[in-house]
């Protein structure tokens, strides 16, 4: 078809291809999550927590910001083909090799696709609103009741743990006394939380150390990115699950740094300072996206962190990375062929069924037949789709003399339907078809509309025609159909 780029990806999509892209991004992220959730004790075996959280923080990026892009580049290319310089007018021709609604049928702006689409976004905006007026608000209340650390040995602490763990800035401390447990917050500008209480200088160091790891490798973000994704994909149960199971890996990952080439005192120093700091009832039990904390990962991470047991993994590690790398991308093209599969059986096999009817039953013109001297025709202003098993070719313009609407190759027996609307209403012109002989065929119309069907009776080389008649100038919309 012939398209003008500026205008490609606002004709491409219609209510239908919203609707498909929609249901392919949530079978891929339902297929995905889905398999790493059930195959996570498994990995957990082979991989530590410092790589079961890389490999989920991967996911977590694929999923938020290249399969949306990824899976409207292979829908697109799973029904449009080359593009290749134009046989006539202006733009790039984007052949189809299967049916799209959005084209081949008047189905594409049903109610039932927008209503589909009002439903979803009517369920993520209430999802991401209520969790982000909860965090601000929680957030809000915690900078009200904080303030800033004023213990110089905690803040000379940070400082030299700032420098070991190769932070660029200082990540301001604030201490309030509803707090339970410290944690990290925020994006891009990283603050940590602490609790207002007593502690040995060797276990506030060992905490502090944990949540300046968080901060290094901006967790925080990597935590909001996944329950975002819970929000626009609300109608998945899987996705929470794996939000809950990323925030347990992530502490836990955290921890095994911290605790890298530390003693076994000082590991169990570091536990019995969990284990004092317990959440608040009430007051930040519902912010897990924001903490990170929840209320049962406390003893799953004491029991890992008390084992000792090493995991190399870097073999298994590497082989588990480039899987992820190569399943996701063909999991979203197997996905995308799915869809442009099914709507090519829907628009054949069950779609077509009324169009044809309309198309064969709709002829009340009757066909004519002259020969043309050797002249040449100036091509339409407007669009050609052309595919394996059909083409289109439309007009869109104002016209005072007979205009081309493409070449066509067809067998006999096909089929080509012209349905074409002038204006005036009053005003009087022909459509049809010439061989390679000159021979014109066509029907001629005295009202605003034309709708005809024509049968090929020879295999040959077309040209489709419209022409105005009596001198008369005319704006011309329609298509002619080959099939």
């Amino acid at each position: 078809m012939t398209l003008n780029l500026g205008n490609l990806w606002i004709e491409l999509w219609d209510g239908s291809d919203a609707v498909l892209w929609l249901l392919t991004s949530a079978l891929v992220n339902g297929l995905l999550v889905f398999l790493l959730y059930r195959g996570r004790h498994s990995l957990e075996l082979l991989l530590s927590a410092k790589q079961v959280d890389l490999l989920l923080k991967f996911l977590i990026l694929y999923l938020v910001c290249a399969l949306p892009v990824v899976s409207m580049v292979f829908l697109y290319r799973g029904v449009f083909g080359y593009v290749g310089p134009p046989e006539f007018g202006d733009g790039f021709i984007h052949t189809y090799k299967r049916y799209p609604i959005s084209f081949s049928t008047n189905y594409r702006e049903q109610m039932g696709f927008w209503l589909t689409l009002a439903v979803w976004l009517a369920g993520f905006l209430v999802c991401i609103i209520r969790s982000c007026r909860r965090d601000r608000s929680v957030l809000r209340e915690l900078r009200a009741l904080s303030d800033l650390c004023g213990d110089r040995d905690m803040l000379d602490s940070a400082e030299e743990l700032r420098r070991e763990l190769g932070l660029k800035r200082t990540v301001p401390i604030k201490v309030s006394g509803v707090v339970g447990t410290p944690f990290a917050v925020g994006c891009f500008r990283q603050e940590i939380f602490w609790p207002q209480k007593e502690q040995g200088a060797e276990e506030l160091r060992l905490v502090l150390c944990h949540e300046l790891i968080h901060c290094r490798r901006r967790d925080p973000l990597y935590r909001k990115m996944i329950f975002w994704l819970c929000s626009m994909y609300w109608f998945l149960p899987y996705l929470k699950r794996l939000a809950e199971y990323y925030t347990d890996i992530n502490e836990m990952s955290c921890d095994d740094e911290a605790l890298e080439r530390r003693s076994h005192k000082e590991r169990y120093l570091y536990a019995k300072a969990l284990a004092d700091m317990v959440l608040e009832d009430g007051f930040l039990e519902h912010a897990v996206s924001m903490t990170g904390h929840t209320e049962s990962q406390l003893e799953r991470r004491l029991k890992h962190m008390m084992n000792k047991k090493t995991k190399a993994g870097k073999v298994a590690f590497a082989m588990m990375t480039a899987a992820l790398l190569l399943f996701c991308p063909l999991t979203t093209l197997a996905a995308s062929e799915g869809m442009c599969s099914l709507q090519d059986v829907i628009v054949r096999e069950v779609l077509f069924e009324d169009h044809e009817e309309v198309m064969n039953g709709g002829n009340t013109l009757t066909e004519e037949t002259d020969v043309v001297g050797d002249f040449e025709l100036t091509p339409a202003k407007g669009e050609v789709w052309q595919g394996e098993r059909m083409s289109v070719s439309t007009i869109k313009e104002e016209i005072s003399s007979a205009k081309s609407m493409g070449s066509v190759t067809v067998s006999a027996g096909d089929e080509i339907y012209f349905a074409l609307k002038g204006d005036p209403s009053s005003v009087s012109f022909r459509a049809g078809y010439i061989n390679s002989s000159h021979k014109r065929t066509y029907v001629t119309t005295t009202n605003e509309t034309l709708t005809h069907t024509f049968t090929i009776t020879k295999a040959g080389t077309y040209e489709l025609f419209v022409e105005p008649l009596n001198n008369r100038t005319v704006y011309m919309e329609g298509t002619a159909t080959v099939m």
